[in-house]
């Protein structure tokens, strides 16, 4: 009876040694009439696995169907996730946009403020005749009004 279980064992070493470990590549001997996939080894190899192992057929297809099943688990919950990101982004920007006009108008209404206030003091004081301080106010007033202006073109250039 040991002279039998040593047959087997040498037919077993045998068959290993001729599939090497490309069981999960795909090889030349493997059939073009079926599909090739990675994780299922060909037909042919199944067959020797079933040779060797009763029911290993049935549990090597039977992981190749969990793996796809996990594959596309992970697929659809990272599809999930993208779609969720671009829903929040969407948000983002339409409550940018519900925004941005009201900012505009408070910036507007803030600067038409300042810069009445500040030619109103310029002008006050070129009558009282402080016209040092006049021009020195009326051109920092000028001067603020045009940069905010010049640097709010280049932000919306951007």
């Amino acid at each position: 009876m040991s002279n039998h279980n040593q047959q087997d064992q040498d037919n077993i070493d045998q068959k290993q040694e001729d599939q090497g470990n490309t069981d999960l590549i795909p090889s030349p001997e493997a059939s073009s009439s079926y599909p090739s996939y990675e994780i299922i080894p060909s037909p042919r190899t199944l067959q020797e696995y079933e040779e060797i192992l009763s029911g290993s057929m049935d549990r090597i297809l039977s992981m190749a169907e969990a793996q796809t099943q996990h594959r596309r688990e992970i697929e659809k919950r990272d599809q999930e996730h993208r779609i969720k990101i671009e829903e929040e982004e969407t948000e983002m920007q339409k409550a940018m946009i519900k925004s941005d006009p009201r900012r505009v108008d408070l910036g507007l209404v803030t600067g038409f403020i300042i810069a009445i206030i500040g030619l109103g003091g310029s002008i006050y004081l070129g009558i009282n005749n402080k016209a040092a301080a006049s021009a020195i106010m009326g051109g920092g007033t000028i001067t603020g009004l045009v940069t905010v202006f010049v640097k709010g073109k280049e932000h919306q250039k951007s």
